[in-house]
């Protein structure tokens, strides 16, 4: 009743039992793949017990659960156990678990749920899980991509109050204050409500914590935080009117609401230079019909695959396809893309004109090179991987061939090349299907751990070199009446404040999202920076000068900083 797998078992003629193996206590034996702790619930589910005492479900055993509910065809069980992944205790404590469990078992709306869930953590909180081993980085990073745009709408929704619309029938006036400006110190005219008092408490001590609250955890929930309540709610106890506000009404409001097609080979054809040799001695046909004609020797000193192979004796050429022009064909699995490049990085003529990869291809012929022990070509690979022209424009990239090609070297170059990305702008690249999110998860961790670093770099605190290394910091001449950009400092020197202002601070906030040291010698950066100090002639002549000098030591220190943030936990699955 419960499996339409073991209703057809049992429709069919059953053993003997002359077998002992078979029997026991009469009965006939069945021997299942799983262990007891999964079919111990598993049948408890299909059990008239389980009605009024169902099984509980540990996260650790529902993936395990579930598919053997799935091979069995147990629907009913299924139903249950995807019921149980999203119960309240679950999405509570562990939500991304929930969501790299529902995405692992196919279950999309379980993986929405779960995906909500999520908003109540912040970045910082969330805990590398096991499953990350398993899920694909595609799904970490639409996980991720949605949490933003959570982010994005819940800070709207903070922005602008017009949903909060004076109801006296539903007795929502907790914000108006009849009091005047003397009798309470909170009172704020609204050009919207010019006959009634509104009170300011709640937009700086609740509205102002409640943005910033939910920048790291967009969930409607966060703005009925206990807490921020309170803390709101202690402002207003002096007067009157906004100490009876009801603000656990207004907190509560629901803000949540605001087929593919097969051609036959073609006959084949022979590839272009330099592999239509007459000369040639083998013949490599690639997957799709293209035939290579090459040197054994030359085959052999690259690849100890190749060498071992014609060391062995060869095929007679009897077989139809055996012999093309009196040479041995030697039928590849690699395509003719594929396999041009990599043997153009065992051919000579590559010498003085290297083949130049594509990213798309460069996993194939990587592992081509690997399989067919072509070290050198390996080297060359990766070399290519990580070279300027694909750090720069397609990092992300980058990274995740790198991990799935397991090259950790390379990885954490990449990694490093991530950091000039916004980290509120990361794309989505094709490689993430393949990637084990347990890698993305380190790299957001690592971008995380840059950023600190990097914007420690631009603290005050952080800054004691520039007087070592620059003497006093862009000094000025002129008096204080004419340079309005100066200020006292211990009570007898002059320092520049022009250059923290319109510099320093800027960077420390660029630096946040994206932890590069090139980002503060941005040409943008420095021009801004400079047009503050246009009303000075001294300051003028020499602030662009010296901000160029000062970016590029900037720079250095940041990335210095930054080189010695470890990223080693990769799993390169």
């Amino acid at each position: 009743m419960a499996s339409t797998f073991f209703e057809g078992m049992f429709a069919l003629p059953q053993a003997n039992g002359d077998n002992c193996d078979t029997m026991r206590d009469g009965l006939c034996v069945v021997p299942m793949e799983e262990n007891a702790k999964t079919l111990d619930p598993l049948l408890r589910l299909c059990h008239p017990s389980s009605i009024n005492d169902p099984p509980i479900l540990e996260l650790d055993a529902i993936q395990s659960i579930f598919n053997a509910a799935n091979k069995y065809s147990m629907e009913a069980a299924e139903f249950f156990i995807l019921r149980a992944l999203v119960c309240t205790r679950y999405l509570e404590k562990e939500p991304l678990r929930v969501f790299a469990i529902a995405c692992l078992l196919k279950a999309g709306k379980e993986a929405r749920i779960a995906a909500t869930a999520t908003l109540a953590l912040a970045d910082e909180d969330m805990v590398y899980i096991p499953e990350l081993q398993l899920l694909s980085g595609a799904d970490h990073f639409h996980l991720q991509k949605y949490r933003k745009a959570c982010t994005n709408r819940a800070r709207d929704v903070a922005n602008d109050l017009s949903w909060m619309i004076i109801r006296p029938e539903n007795n929502d006036i907790w914000y108006i204050c009849t009091q005047t400006a003397t009798t309470c110190d909170y009172i704020c005219p609204l050009e919207d409500y010019p006959e009634e008092g509104v009170a300011a408490w709640w937009l700086i001590d609740y509205i102002g914590p409640c943005k910033q609250a939910l920048e790291k955890t967009p969930a409607g929930k966060t703005v009925k935080a206990y807490e921020l309540l309170v803390a709101a709610a202690q402002v207003a106890k002096n007067c009157p009117d906004c100490g009876m506000t009801e603000l656990g009404q207004f907190s509560a409001h629901p803000m949540d609401q605001h087929g593919s097609t097969s051609i036959s080979n073609p006959s084949p054809v022979d590839a272009p230079a330099p592999f239509n040799d007459p000369r040639a001695d083998v013949i490599l046909r690639s997957s799709d019909n293209v035939d290579f004609r090459c040197y054994k020797a030359l085959l052999a000193l690259a690849s100890a695959f190749f060498e071992g192979m014609f060391a062995l004796p060869q095929s007679t050429g009897k077989g139809i396809n055996a012999m093309k022009d009196g040479l041995c064909i030697v039928p590849m699995e690699e395509n003719a893309k594929v396999l041009e490049l990599l043997l153009k990085l065992g051919h000579p003529s590559s010498i003085n004109n290297p083949p130049i990869l594509e990213l798309d291809v460069i996993r194939s012929v990587f592992n081509a090179a690997s399989k067919y022990n072509m070290e050198d070509a390996e080297i060359f690979v990766l070399r290519s991987l990580v070279s300027a022209r694909y750090l720069e424009k397609e990092p992300l990239r980058v990274f995740a061939i790198a991990c799935l090609l397991k090259a950790a070297k390379e990885a954490r170059i990449a990694a490093a090349a991530t950091l000039a990305l916004d980290v509120g702008k990361m794309p989505f690249v094709p490689e993430m299907r393949d990637l084990s999110a347990a890698d993305y998860f380190y790299l957001q961790e690592y971008r995380r751990a840059c950023a600190s670093t990097a914007s420690h770099e631009a603290d005050q605190d952080h800054l004691d070199w520039i007087t070592n290394d620059f003497g006093e910091s862009f000094p000025c001449s002129e008096s204080l009446d004419i340079c309005p950009a100066t200020a006292l400092k211990d009570g007898d020197t002059i320092v520049l404040t022009w250059w923290w202002d319109n510099y320093i601070i800027p960077c420390r906030q660029m630096l946040e999202k994206t932890p590069a040291g090139k980002m503060v010698k941005a040409h943008e950066l420095l021009v801004a920076a400079a047009q503050a100090t246009r009303n000075c002639p001294d300051c003028a002549n020499n602030s662009f000068i010296g901000l160029v000098a000062f970016s590029a030591r900037f720079c250095e220190k940041i990335d210095e900083a930054i080189s010695k943030v470890p990223l080693s936990r990769l799993s390169m699955q």
